[in-house]
């Protein structure tokens, strides 16, 4: 599962929204992964006029983090997960309490 979530707005005194904090949060199998990031708005991509700083909503604002950024984040949160799990596999057995090392093995 993934969820986005906008921690944080700065804005100017005019109202234009200037940083967002945000927080992207992978969770698979029990196990989760976050990144937090800032994004700096250019002029472009936010027109207070349009839509005043009290009527924003957090939908309106995930919309300004573009498909390519999100896509990207949720990759390499997967891949952090996978690898995760990949050394989890590595790991001891349950129920072993010997060293491989230390068993007679017949030559």
């Amino acid at each position: 599962m993934v969820n986005w979530k906008i921690l944080e707005l700065e804005s100017a005194e005019d109202g234009t929204v200037t940083n967002i904090t945000y927080e992207c949060k992978v969770t698979k199998n029990n196990q989760s992964e976050r990144i937090i990031r800032g994004k700096t708005i250019d002029e472009g991509t936010h027109n207070p006029l349009t839509q005043p700083f009290d009527d924003l909503t957090e939908e309106v604002v995930l919309g300004w983090i573009t498909n390519p950024e999100k896509n990207t984040i949720e990759k390499v949160l997967n891949s952090v997960l996978k690898d995760k799990k990949d050394k989890k596999a590595l790991r001891k057995p349950k129920g072993t309490k010997s060293l491989p090392w230390g068993k007679n093995k017949n030559r």
